[in-house]
């Protein structure tokens, strides 16, 4: 069964639209194994915040199993305030917020949108959060990311260089750390077997048959089951990977290489080369 993501959109005429090549983009790195929901949220030009959070309750009525929520822009400040000022029963698997900006004392002074001094305390326990802004970000201000910190020391933060608010339409990065949550969520207890979901991924597989078990733990632990999604990332971080030496990385490199593909930042090169005269 694919896991079910919900993503909301940030505010503005056309805002909807506009981040439609976001989630295109996160469709497209996380692959088959993820659901992702794009609904409209209600007067995307000026949003109430109350009226949003319903759509968002609506969403979650209809999702079967654990959720993972992304936002972007005020779609994850909305979602923040959700998770911490409403009783919500679905279990959520992790947040991850983009160019999220800061509702406060420090940040932007508005009042119906604000959140609460104490929000951190009102988020579901032991919650995976993650956040991500640039650096060059033209609509919220990077320092809101440092507001974030403060309040919440033990989420995950991504400071990017480059994108704009819109991230450059990448959220390959995103669905990486997403994947990475699954994968460690999916991991059966020892002495279990595998769940049906690992076990269709393993059959699934187009990986190359020659790789050693530790180069294949290192892939399926970040959720790498297939030869394109290893296009999303590069050489160097696949290398990053514990379990993963250079043997196996050059195996998977001729693999890529014999379908046309290569990581992400290198050019193709043709394996089998027509000679000219």
């Amino acid at each position: 069964m694919s896991k079910k993501v919900l993503f909301v959109h940030g505010a503005g005429e056309g805002a909807h639209k506009e981040d439609g090549r976001l989630v295109a983009s996160l469709r497209y790195a996380l692959g088959a194994a993820c659901d992702v929901r794009y609904p409209e949220m209600p007067n995307e030009d000026s949003p109430e915040v109350e009226a949003w959070k319903g759509r968002i309750a609506g969403e979650f009525v209809t999702m079967d199993g654990t959720a993972v929520l992304v936002g972007h822009s005020v779609g994850a400040l909305i979602l923040l305030k959700y998770l911490s000022e409403e009783e919500v029963e679905k279990p959520v698997a992790g947040l991850f917020l983009v160019a999220a900006p800061y509702v406060g004392s420090g940040g932007w002074e508005i009042e119906e949108g604000a959140l609460r001094e104490d929000f951190a305390a009102g988020l579901p326990e032991k919650l995976p959060i993650f956040f991500y802004h640039g650096r060059d970000d033209e609509i919220v201000p990077f320092e809101h990311l440092s507001l974030y910190a403060e309040k919440l020391p033990w989420a995950t933060f991504r400071e990017l260089d480059g994108g704009g608010h819109q991230l450059g339409d990448d959220l390959s990065g995103v669905a990486r750390d997403i994947r990475r949550l699954l994968a460690r969520a999916d991991v059966p207890e020892s002495g279990e077997a595998p769940g049906d979901a690992t076990m269709d991924a393993e059959r699934s597989s187009d990986l190359p048959g020659g790789l050693g078990k530790p180069a294949r733990r290192a892939l399926a632990g970040d959720g790498y089951t297939r030869l394109e999604q290893l296009t999303q990332v590069s050489e160097a971080e696949v290398l990053e990977l514990h379990g993963m030496g250079p043997k196996a990385l050059e195996k998977i490199r001729a693999a890529l290489s014999e379908r046309g593909l290569s990581f992400a930042g290198e050019r193709h090169q043709d394996p089998h080369p027509r000679r000219t005269t």
